[in-house]
């Protein structure tokens, strides 16, 4: 038997389970945020950390590795309650306190299920032995009534509040060697008889009174041993026999099935320490309450527990003790103590006539084992409640998990609902990665339907790569998503969100790069026939960036090796970005045949001006030679830019006739209409566009030559400027050529 003192060490040691690890992992928390001191960011970073734990737990257990999940759940749940708890310590907070409150909640969730997965363990071997045993393992009603009866013991020793006043009560008795120490004294100052158990004096009723109290609570917590321990150590041995007679509900022995057995006449003797506990809760009406309480609890009677007991939990131990005590009894040898409930169900009816939290009806339903109803209570909750609190969200979505991968019977309607709701309160709160697994519990259109839905909202590259690996994990074809998200209707969607959805295919690389370079085609076609020459650039500069470089990419590909699509692809997307280069060439032609012009015009009239200025004709010597400097220096200046203009102007007919004679925008097929119209418009919209730009730059420097040799590159046959030009630009363009170039034939 466990000693008073052996007691106390063990749930000292208890009580600090784990809480150094946790300590830990809130100082690096704390650490990461000391700079700001804003407990609301450590809380989000512990939040996050339990959101990832259970979702790690569920992705494992749905690829079917071994693991006790119930076990995992809690032992991830405890260490958010020690954390919730440090932080308080250091900054009450209204909040923390509610969500704690929630928190251990949940916790108890768990620890009903491991409790009848304990107790079935525990007394599986007694089973044919013992009435206890056999009615705990074959009995399924009498197992919910007796685990929800020893959840309560672990409940209320596990209540930080509660314990502590306990501990503190027992500690205070540690000393006393006898709590009738002034009836002793009365005795022997010949003041009264020798009966010790006679009323104690009105010095002895304070210590006593706290005796009786500190003795309830250890029988509401289930330390029985501990209480006979007490009871010995303070001199009143008495009590310590129906303590012992109490002790029936724990221990195996006391209930044997054989007749034979040692033990065999306990049960009939418990039906008189019944009859004498009913008979003094009866009679004994002038008893304190917290006595009254005693020999209600130890006779499985409900009052005055029930009368006095304010909480739930409380309410919960009262009746579970009383029909634990009368199902145990009654399975003996038949005697019935009084009306209590039947069963685990008809306890929680009578506790839900007033009890609203929802956790109740759960532990209601995990008892009986009716895991389509804890969907189907679920689902309705989400229903009622959408802005309900994050962790009751998470706590039924894993419920409802599970009860999906252990093939449970279950509504699927109720399990869209809460899915849902709980992968939209991901999103929002941008726990992104988490969603993929959740979402693989619904049908598959719906699923994939959601995680598109995500993928349009999430944005920077590292959380994006996140969700991707999240997608594979969870059993997606992550090539067909990116491929999906990045194909938006083009007119009906912004150009920063077209480039935006792009990214999806550019960050999942070689995977699905003949997708990544017909997007990427499409999005040239759309901007550059749309005169969005910002977002072409853009389209460019994504592609050709550290994420990917896609030129580069191309270049090695051997396109003997790949399709005739692929490869007609890879050609449409060079000649996209020939065209871009082209016609950036061509705009800073342009630009410098401008500025060419405008210097020009100006030193033209300043020399105007100059000639009809008398002051300049009567200039000496000196001045003139000044004068004829400046107008050298002016010259060299026009020759730099004439140079410089040279070699653009050079660069620029290079580029526009290699993009002339590209063949990438000339693709044509009966499969592909549509993009084979585009690429029409576009040879000739961009073919006419670089032209004029580049015979007006020419004009403007002036370069007739130049416009000459477009001439003639426009008369080569290879050219096929037919099939490039539609027959009114090319007309346009030609008439352009002889405009400023026809002098040079007159």
């Amino acid at each position: 038997m466990a000693t008073f003192s052996n007691w106390k060490r063990d749930r000292g040691d208890q009580s600090f389970m784990h809480t150094a690890d946790v300590d830990n992992r809130l100082n690096l928390l704390e650490d990461s945020h000391v700079h700001r001191g804003d407990a609301h960011d450590i809380f989000k970073d512990l939040d996050f950390n339990v959101h990832s734990d259970f979702h790690d737990v569920i992705k494992h257990l749905q690829k079917g590795e071994t693991l006790d999940v119930w076990a995992s759940f809690n032992e991830r749940i405890g260490d958010m309650q020690k954390a919730l708890n440090i932080m308080l310590g250091e900054s009450p907070n209204s909040a923390l306190k509610a969500i704690l409150k929630y928190i251990s909640y949940e916790g108890k969730a768990y620890k009903l299920i491991l409790k009848e997965e304990h107790l079935v363990e525990k007394y599986t071997e007694q089973e044919e032995t013992s009435v206890l045993a056999s009615l705990i393992c074959k009995d399924t009603e009498f197992r919910a009534v007796y685990t929800l009866w020893r959840w309560c013991h672990d409940a209320s020793i596990e209540d930080p509040k509660g314990f502590s006043e306990l501990a503190e009560g027992v500690q205070s008795l540690s000393n006393v060697r006898n709590i009738r120490s002034g009836v002793l004294r009365s005795i022997n100052n010949t003041n009264c008889g020798a009966d010790v158990d006679a009323n104690p004096t009105d010095a002895d009723k304070p210590l006593e009174e706290q005796l009786y109290r500190v003795l309830f609570s250890l029988i509401r917590c289930g330390k029985i041993d501990n209480a006979i321990e007490l009871v010995r150590h303070v001199g009143m041995p008495s009590l310590a026999v129906p303590l012992h007679m109490y002790n029936f509900l724990v221990d195996p022995t006391l209930s044997p099935l054989s007749a034979k057995d040692s033990k065999a006449s306990i049960p009939a003797k418990r039906v008189l320490f019944l009859e004498t506990m009913k008979k003094m809760y009866q009679t004994q009406t002038g008893a304190t309450p917290y006595l009254r309480m005693i020999w209600s609890s130890l006779g499985g009677l409900l009052e005055p527990l029930l009368s006095m007991a304010t909480r739930t939990e409380d309410r919960l131990w009262c009746y579970s003790n009383a029909v634990t005590l009368n199902k145990l009894q009654e399975a003996c040898n038949g005697y019935v103590i009084g009306d209590v409930p039947s069963s685990s169900q008809t306890i929680f009816e009578e506790i839900l006539a007033t009890e609203r939290l929802p956790y109740f009806v759960l532990y209601d339903l995990i008892l009986r084992k009716e895991w389509a109803e804890v969907v189907s209570w679920a689902a309705q909750i989400v229903r009622s409640s959408p802005d309900m609190d994050n962790q009751l969200l998470r706590f039924l979505s894993n419920l409802t998990s599970i009860v999906i991968i252990k093939q449970m019977n279950h509504s699927a309607e109720d399990v869209h609902d809460v899915l849902n709701a709980y992968i939209e309160r991901l999103a929002d709160r941008e726990m992104y990665e988490f969603i993929p697994t959740y979402a693989s519990f619904l049908p598959y259109p719906m699923s994939v339907q959601l995680l598109l839905k995500i993928m349009s909202v999430i944005r920077g590259d590292e959380e994006r790569m996140k969700y991707l690996k999240a997608i594979d994990d969870a059993g997606f074809n992550r090539d067909d998503l990116t491929i999906l998200s990045a194909q938006k209707e083009l007119h009906d969607t912004s150009a920063h969100d077209l480039l935006d959805n792009l990214k999806w295919l550019i960050l999942n690389g070689e995977r699905t790069l003949p997708s990544l370079v017909e997007q990427t085609n499409n999005l040239f076609r759309h901007f550059i026939a749309g005169g969005d020459l910002e977002s072409a650039y853009a389209l460019m500069n994504s592609t050709s960036s550290s994420d990917i470089d896609l030129p580069t990419m191309l270049t090695n590909i051997d396109v003997k090796s790949v399709s005739a699509k692929f490869e007609s692809e890879i050609n449409e997307y060079n000649c996209h970005h020939q065209y871009m280069e082209t016609h950036n060439t061509c705009e800073k032609l342009a630009d410098l045949a401008m500025k060419l012009m405008k210097y020009q015009v100006q030193n033209l009239q300043k020399s105007i001006l100059n000639e009809n200025d008398d002051d300049w004709k009567s200039m000496d010597l000196v001045q003139t030679t000044g004068r004829a400097l400046e107008e050298s220096q002016k010259q060299k200046e026009l020759r730099k830019k004439l140079a410089s203009i040279g070699i653009i102007e050079e660069r620029a007919l290079e580029m526009s006739e290699q993009l002339f004679r590209h063949d990438g925008w000339r693709f044509s097929s009966p499969d592909e209409p549509e993009r084979s119209k585009q690429l029409t418009q576009l040879r000739d919209q961009c073919g006419t566009d670089i032209l004029e730009t580049l015979i007006n730059s020419l004009h403007e420097i002036p370069d007739s030559k130049a416009i000459v040799e477009i001439a003639m590159l426009l008369a080569d046959s290879t050219l096929d400027v037919e099939n490039m030009l539609s027959r009114s630009n090319l007309r346009k363009i030609l008439s352009q050529i002889h405009n400023y170039t026809g002098h040079l034939f007159s």
